[in-house]
């Protein structure tokens, strides 16, 4: 397709000329990423003529231009056949002409149940729509699978962000593994005041041996002194040396009288 102009219809829909293939399309508003044009007027193949007929019986000669009235109907500037045609509903005002001249005729009962054949037109829009409606719903059910699909991976997302969302086994785990610290603080609090007593009663026994240790030097200072203040030897010795002495002096005694004798 090779857009040259554009019209929209009372009915709302989207009409592209194709002057170089010598067509019209029809888009169905509003469009989305699904719109696809339908070949409106004018040959598929893209075959350029001047020929009246039904609407993709009729050919055109690369036109340049159109319009669209109030009532729906297509005036085609047909470039190359030098004429303006027009893309109308006849068949319906043949019908209404008809009708209006056998009206007067007819039972009125009648007359109510003929009056919409005569007035298509009327009727055209709402069943052009209704026609368009059902080739959206068509049109549009790629779309809807994508929006399914689409759909379906939310949902699944969704599933695993309430599965991540549900905290109660990791806060309970959390919980556990608190109080299990708390329980390895307290113990290594016990620990480091038992390490720090036993430092303590370390750095009393040190103290205590070094004062102990002050004292028994002094002590052996003392013994020392008092050592060398005793007189060697025994008594027995002294006793042997007295005898020895109170001996030769009996003798001396005993020599005396015997020379004064």
């Amino acid at each position: 397709m090779e857009p040259h102009a554009m019209e929209i219809t009372p009915a709302g829909d989207l009409l592209v000329l194709d002057s170089i293939n010598s067509t019209i399309y029809r888009v169905q508003l509003p469009l989305s990423p699904y719109s696809r044009p339908k070949l409106f007027a004018g040959s598929p193949e893209g075959l350029s003529g001047h020929v009246d007929g039904r609407l993709r019986e009729a050919r055109m000669n690369h036109p340049k231009g159109f319009t669209v009235d109030y009532r729906g109907n297509i005036y085609v500037a047909d470039a190359m056949n030098m004429a303006i045609r027009k893309i109308s509903d006849t068949d319906s005002d043949e019908v209404r002409q008809i009708f209006e001249k056998i009206k007067p005729q007819l039972p009125e009962i009648l007359q109510l149940k003929l009056w919409p054949t005569g007035h298509l037109s009327f009727f055209q829009v709402k069943v052009e729509r209704a026609r368009q409606r059902m080739e959206a719903h068509r049109s549009q059910a790629p779309l809807k699978a994508d929006i399914a699909e689409r759909c379906r991976l939310l949902n699944k997302k969704k599933a695993a962000l309430d599965i991540k969302a549900d905290t109660s086994a990791h806060s309970q785990r959390l919980q556990s593994l608190e109080r299990e610290l708390e329980d390895l603080k307290a113990k290594v609090r016990e620990t480091e005041q038992c390490i720090q007593d036993e430092k303590d009663l370390i750095a009393r026994s040190q103290q205590e041996e070094e004062n102990l240790t002050g004292q028994l030097k002094t002590e052996l200072t003392e013994l020392s002194v008092l050592s060398r203040q005793i007189v060697s030897g025994e008594d027995k010795d002294d006793e042997g040396v007295i005898g020895e002495a109170d001996r030769v002096r009996l003798e001396a005694i005993a020599a005396i009288d015997e020379f004064l004798q």
